[in-house]
């Protein structure tokens, strides 16, 4: 988990960089707009199909029919590439200011993470043990909210059966946006010894990712994706050097 700490502070510091912040909160609303935008216009797109006949109880499974299957392939024309473009820009803005960073004319000019992240850190935390016990509220009673402790669980062993499922993949994204010709062989190999990271870096954006779903997304928007993408892409580098640095010691 340490290591983790380290990747999410390497990140901070490329976020503060050049307005990468500004820029990586602009591309996450429209990620967030371009994932939700295939359901909007299923939606739509189904009641101008059927018009008032959708109201019939025998057209109901045409209505369900046609929303799943415009959203479906609206998704893949839509969603899909648009999410791939957010990897790529997000990639783009990373290597730019690692670079620079990382440059002898301007390791000394190093700018810090930016008070902002500081004191997103600092609040956060407080808010989340506060959204626990509004939700023990929302259940009627805290004897009433612990009832659904044992849902959590099952939902948090599937999470970690599917992690350890698609680990090999996790670093897919990250050696596509290299324009490596064989990224799901790289991912495995990069992979191979390092599941627990890949659980790890999950787990340390767990909390962060609940409070953003009562937040409807704002928080999402404005500090966990910009800061996920920015550590997810640091840790990739950390985990692609130490696959180089095993190849030449064996």
């Amino acid at each position: 988990m340490s290591q983790i700490k380290e990747m999410k502070i390497l990140a901070r510091t490329y976020l503060g960089q050049k307005g990468n912040w500004a820029r990586m909160i602009f591309a996450g609303g429209l990620l967030i707009f371009v994932c939700f935008l295939p359901l909007l216009l299923a939606g739509n797109l189904t009641a101008i199909l059927l018009g008032d006949t959708a109201e019939a109880e025998q057209l109901l499974w045409l209505e369900n029919l046609l929303v799943y299957g415009i959203g479906a392939l609206l998704f893949l024309l839509i969603t899909v590439p648009g999410v791939a473009l957010f990897y790529r820009y997000s990639w783009r803005l990373y290597t730019q200011s690692r670079d620079g960073i990382n440059a002898p004319a301007t390791q000394a000019k190093r700018k810090p993470a930016g008070v902002w992240f500081d004191g997103f850190r600092i609040v956060l935390r407080p808010l989340l043990v506060a959204a626990l016990f509004a939700l023990a509220y929302y259940f009627g009673s805290l004897s009433g909210f612990l009832l659904y402790l044992p849902l959590v669980a099952l939902a948090i062993g599937l999470s970690v059966l599917l992690m350890w499922a698609t680990g090999g993949w996790f670093l897919f994204p990250y050696f596509l946006c290299r324009g490596e010709k064989k990224a799901i062989r790289q991912s495995r190999r990069a992979m191979k010894k390092h599941y627990k990271r890949y659980g790890a870096y999950m787990l340390s954006f767990l909390g962060l990712v609940l409070l953003s779903l009562l937040t409807a997304g704002v928080l999402l928007m404005f500090y966990v994706l910009p800061l996920m993408m920015f550590t997810y892409f640091a840790l990739g580098d950390r985990l692609s050097a130490e696959q180089t640095q095993e190849e030449k010691d064996q």
